[in-house]
C-alpha cells in the first residue's frame, strides 16, 4: 500500500495541475468576462431564479450568442484537461495510470471551479458588482449579493466534473497500439455526449461537440503512420 502511494505521488504533478488549472481559469475567465461585458443576458439562466423572473425570458439574440459561448466553454473545459493529461503522460515517459489521469483531469477542472466561485462570482459579481453584470430591470435586487447561490453552483460543478474526468482518464491512460480501436474515441465520446450533455445547453447536437473534443486524443496517442491504416469500427450520424 505504501509503495503504491509513493508511486502515485511520484506520477502526480502538483505543478502540472496548478499551471494547467491556472491556464484554464485564465482562458475561461477572460471569455466569461468578455461575453458578460458584451451582453450579460447570455448568462441569463445562470442568475438566481428571482432575478431571471424579473428580467423576463431570454431574447433570441442572447440565445444565439449563448450557443457560441457555450461551445467555446465546452471545448476549453474538455480540451485543457485532455492536453494536461497528455503532457503529464509524456512527462512520465509514456506511462499514465488511470487513477493518475483521473486525478489530474479532475483537479485541473476543480481549480477552475474554485476560480469561478472566488473570482468571478464573489469578487467580480458580488464584490465589485460592475454595472455590466446587472440584467436590465433587475437593478438593486438583493440576490446579486447572495453568497450561498454561487456556492451551491460550485458544489454542483464539483459533481458534474466527475464524468468528463473519468472519460478523459480512460482515453488518455490507454496504451494504444496498431490495430487498437482508437477510432472508437469519437463514437464513445458522442455516446457520452448524448447521455450527459443536454442539447438545450448549446443548441447543437452534443455528440458533435464530443467528437471535436475527442479528435486531439486520437491523434496524439497514436503514431501518425497508424492513423491511415485504421478503419472506423462503426459509423454514426
Amino acid at each position: 500500500m505504501n509503495q503504491r502511494l509513493v508511486e502515485l505521488q511520484r506520477q502526480v504533478s502538483a505543478k502540472r495541475i496548478i499551471v494547467d488549472g491556472s491556464i484554464l481559469s485564465g482562458l475561461i475567465g477572460t471569455l466569461v468576462m468578455t461575453a458578460m461585458f458584451y451582453n450579460a443576458e447570455i448568462f441569463h439562466d445562470d442568475y438566481p431564479p428571482d432575478i431571471q423572473e424579473k428580467a423576463g425570458p431570454m431574447s433570441q439574440r442572447a440565445k444565439r450568442q449563448r450557443r457560441i459561448v457555450a461551445l467555446l466553454l465546452f471545448l476549453l473545459l474538455l480540451g485543457v484537461p485532455i492536453s494536461s493529461n497528455l503532457k503529464l503522460k509524456r512527462q512520465n515517459h509514456g506511462q499514465l495510470p488511470f487513477l493518475v489521469a483521473w486525478l489530474n483531469a479532475y483537479a485541473v477542472s476543480a481549480i477552475f471551479n474554485l476560480f469561478d466561485l472566488l473570482v468571478i462570482d464573489y469578487l467580480v459579481v458580488i464584490g465589485l458588482h460592475p454595472a455590466f453584470v446587472v440584467l436590465p430591470g433587475t437593478e438593486g435586487m438583493a440576490s446579486y449579493h447572495d453568497f450561498f447561490f454561487p456556492f451551491v453552483g460550485f458544489l454542483k460543478g464539483l459533481g458534474f466534473g466527475l464524468v468528463p474526468s473519468l472519460l478523459i482518464a480512460f482515453f488518455t491512460s490507454r496504451q494504444w497500439t496498431r490495430g487498437c480501436p482508437a477510432a472508437l474515441c469519437p463514437s464513445l465520446f458522442a455516446f457520452a455526449g448524448r447521455a450527459f450533455v443536454p442539447a438545450r445547453l448549446t443548441g447543437v447536437d452534443s455528440s458533435l461537440l464530443y467528437c471535436v473534443a475527442a479528435l486531439p486524443v486520437a491523434v496524439d496517442i497514436l503514431p501518425i503512420g497508424h492513423i491511415q491504416s485504421l478503419r472506423p469500427p462503426c459509423a454514426f450520424s
